[in-house]
């Protein structure tokens, strides 16, 4: 990292709000396993999340709405979710989909999970290239 740059990261305020939530989303395995679909956070794109992948966030308590858009030639349908962040706390929430067959759409949603079960299953999921 160039001098600069860490002496600009060490003097600028973090840009966490107080008393911040943790969000991971991750995708253990839902299909179609070839297309990776962007997820969006209250409206703003946040990144595509592929095959045993995660992407963790910072938010600042309260309603936050999740959605995900698959590519339309996945000829998959998009999902949300409302969920609540607690201040300080960890949310889980996983990409669960089905294929669907002769040109029909596939299933997919996007569901919160308990922290047992989320942190069992990132085991397997990388963040993002």
């Amino acid at each position: 990292m160039p001098i600069l740059s860490a002496l600009l990261l060490a003097i600028s305020p973090p840009l966490l709000p107080p008393h911040a939530a943790t969000l991971i989303v991750y995708r253990a395995y839902a299909e179609p396993i070839l297309f990776a679909p962007t997820l969006l956070i209250d409206g703003k794109e946040f990144g595509t999340l592929g095959q045993k992948r995660l992407l963790a966030f910072a938010l600042p308590p309260g309603p936050h709405h999740l959605e995900i858009v698959w590519p339309h030639f996945a000829l998959q349908r998009s999902t949300d979710l409302d969920i609540v962040a607690a201040p300080d706390g960890k949310s889980y929430v996983e990409l669960q989909a089905a294929a669907g067959f002769m040109r029909r759409k596939g299933q997919s949603a996007l569901v919160e999970q308990d922290p047992a079960t989320g942190a069992a299953a990132i085991a397997c999921c990388h963040p993002p290239r």
